[in-house]
């Protein structure tokens, strides 16, 4: 689920909404001579010569003493000295060495580009010279930070830039922080006719995911004339990013965008009137066949994962694996199949899903939300007291200890006297040991953890305190032990419920910062909110929902594979061993036996997580189709809350979405009910 504002949420809510938006750019880059660009000529010691064809804005600026370029104001940072040229940052623009120098770039053979793009950052130049192979020198005045020109080069193998004069003075270093061979062709809502986008993954990863868009656009410049030799359609390539994000008018004017998954473009026609794209994700471009891997060795799930990735050429701030993959050890060999494949198998095999986000990552992320329980949650503490039994706090706790703190004990019957340490204690929820002082102060603040088997994103967060409540606490969520957010709770009540969205988590802490004078923390019971906060109401179905009922299902089984090496004339090969040894989930007495085939599974334990994973998804055999509004937020694998005439909230998985543009949003949904139906007793 995208993340927007309380605003477009209210927008996107009302009987009649307000306009909607679109914006498309086809970027029409000359890939081969992107890909093979070198700089040529001297640059500063502190320059990144490579970061500068990557398509992505430097992240660090070093301050250097030239004109209206060094600032006080905390953004930039200091050059090493030349000697230390290992400490340069990596995300970093290529300078010139000279005032006014020059920046050249070399192809590893002469290429026809329609157009340039530069970035230069907020120094730019008010106008430059390029010039193509030393010969052919175009000049361009310049206002703005992102220069862009639509000049067609013919077989250009050299490019030189060279700054005229800057804003701001011209005492200055040309920078350069990226460079594209080509342009981007951007069409807004006067141009687009249509559009679709198709998002779709399979939360057990049984297939790949499955990204498609469509776009019809008027060519009402003539820009796409197949005939004009000097057109941007003959200069289109397969491959080449489309970037799409939706709009939405809120109710004070203003638009809020939300963008969609980045696709890339797989055809393209075009007439006298109208244009048609279509993209897809990068996963149709994983075709590549990995084989190095058919061997007998031990690794884990996370290392097969990197290994493909780096296989494919992809960087690591291109991909997402998640930490819950380094704690499955797997020796099967990997099967001989395409790198697309593999990753499915790695995934499926990690009981996570698989899909491209927004900016073109490829993620592997755990998807056992339906099945999780609260004892798959670890709390951790060394402030409470002998009496409380903190791990309690997950499921919740009735038992309350009369502690003679200030107006805390009760004669009423509820609360239990305080045993001896070496008694019998009952199963009490968190008790600090620490009682605080009459401001409500503690001189060490009791916390606490809560540990999630993988990352989770839940909305919402109930607690429920005994006795007199803390004054005030602070909840920080961590991912991989990196703090993501800090929530101070104030106004606290006993049982206290905390609206806020806990995106992407393994780790909750709660911090104490206030006790009630002269008390302890007595907290009873934690529970984690919903996985969605998108609710599918009547109101937004174009139409009743219709459902459908798969085939019941009576067991999952999964198949254990062994493995044996063979040498033949020096060479090793791997046989699987034909032992027909699997672990068999039973879900009931009717329905379909299904067996599951995933050559990376090696033992029972781990064909027992697999097939209750599986089982539990098979069990949900209820499935919808909803025409309805339209939502730009929803993605596939996202959770939501449907109304039907007979239930309310029913918590479904979203396999497919598909959202139309003409103007006005409207799409379809196909749902599965996702309720824990495994461990549902």
């Amino acid at each position: 689920m995208k993340k927007v504002s309380t605003a477009y949420k209210l927008a996107m809510a009302k009987k009649i909404r307000n306009h909607a938006y679109i914006s498309v750019s086809v970027g029409i880059i000359a890939n081969k001579a992107q890909a093979s660009a070198k700089i040529v000529s001297n640059t500063l010691y502190i320059s990144n010569n490579s970061f500068l064809f990557k398509d992505r804005k430097p992240e660090y600026e070093y301050a250097t003493f030239e004109e209206n370029q060094a600032l006080a104001d905390g953004m930039q940072i200091f050059p090493p000295q030349e000697a230390e040229v290992m400490q340069i940052e990596e995300n970093v623009a290529a300078i010139s060495p000279n005032i006014m120098g020059s920046i050249k770039v070399r192809f590893d053979k002469p290429y026809d580009m329609k157009g340039l793009t530069l970035d230069f950052g907020k120094n730019y130049p008010t106008s430059l010279k390029v010039t193509i192979n030393d010969e052919d020198e175009y000049e361009y005045t310049n206002d703005a930070e992102v220069f862009v020109c639509e000049d067609v080069f013919i077989k250009a193998y050299e490019i030189t830039i060279t700054p005229l004069g800057f804003v701001n003075g011209d005492n200055k270093r040309l920078r350069i922080g990226t460079m594209l061979m080509g342009v981007g062709v951007i069409f807004q809502n006067d141009a687009v006719e249509s559009a679709s986008f198709s998002d779709e993954s399979s939360f057990i990863s049984e297939s790949l995911p499955q990204l498609d868009f469509t776009v019809t656009c008027f060519d009402v410049d003539k820009r796409f004339n197949v005939d004009d030799e000097n057109s941007f359609i003959n200069y289109l390539q397969l491959g080449q990013e489309i970037s799409t994000t939706f709009g939405v008018e809120l109710d004070n004017g203003k638009v809020e965008w939300v963008e969609m998954p980045m696709t890339y473009l797989t055809s393209w026609s075009c007439d006298t009137q109208r244009i048609s794209f279509t993209g897809a994700d990068r996963f149709i471009m994983f075709d590549k066949k990995y084989s190095d891997g058919d061997y007998i060795h031990e690794r884990t799930l996370y290392d097969d994962a990197i290994t493909v990735l780096t296989y494919l050429g992809l960087e690591p701030d291109e991909y997402i694996v998640d930490d819950v993959l380094r704690n499955l050890t797997v020796t099967n060999p990997l099967p001989k199949t395409s790198c697309a494949n593999l990753l499915q198998l790695i995934a499926n095999a990690g009981r996570c899903a698989l899909k491209q986000n927004d900016d073109g990552m490829i993620v592997i992320i755990p998807n056992f939300e339906n099945i999780v329980e609260p004892l798959d949650l670890e709390v951790t503490t060394d402030s409470q007291s002998y009496w409380s039994d903190p791990s309690q706090i997950r499921n919740g706790s009735g038992i309350v200890y009369a502690d003679f703190t200030r107006n805390f004990a009760c004669a009423d019957g509820t609360m239990l006297f305080v045993p001896h340490q070496d008694g019998e204690i009952l199963e009490s929820g968190f008790v600090s040991q620490l009682i605080a002082d009459i401001d409500g102060n503690f001189t060490t603040n009791p916390s606490l953890y809560m540990t999630l088997p993988a990352t989770y994103t839940y909305y919402g967060i109930d607690f429920e305190f005994a006795g007199n409540p803390p004054e005030e606490f602070v909840i920080r969520t961590y991912d991989e032990g990196t703090l993501l957010n800090e929530i101070t709770a104030t106004d606290i009540t006993n049982e206290y419920y905390l609206n806020v969205p806990l995106r992407s988590f393994d780790q909750i802490e709660f911090e104490f910062t206030k006790g009630y004078p002269m008390n302890r923390v007595v907290l009873q019971r934690v529970s984690l909110g919903t996985l969605s906060d998108y609710r599918l109401v009547r109101q937004d179905m174009l139409a009743n929902p219709i459902g459908s009922l798969e085939p019941k299902t009576q067991s999952v089984s999964v198949k254990v594979f062994s493995f044996t090496e063979e040498e033949r004339d020096g060479v090793i090969t791997t046989k699987v061993v034909d032992d027909d040894v699997y672990y068999t989930h039973v879900i009931g007495t009717v329905g379909d036996a299904v067996t599951f085939e995933n050559q990376l599974i090696g033992d029972l334990l781990h064909a027992e997580e697999v097939a209750e994973w599986l089982a539990n998804y098979y069990a949900n055999n209820i499935t919808y189709e909803v025409n309805y509004r339209g939502e730009p937020r929803i993605e596939s694998l996202d959770y939501l809350y449907m109304d039907s005439e007979i239930l309310n909230n029913l918590q479904v998985e979203v396999e497919k979405h598909v959202l139309n543009f003409n103007g006005a949003f409207s799409g379809t949904l196909n749902l599965r009910r996702a309720i824990n139906m495994i461990n549902a007793d």
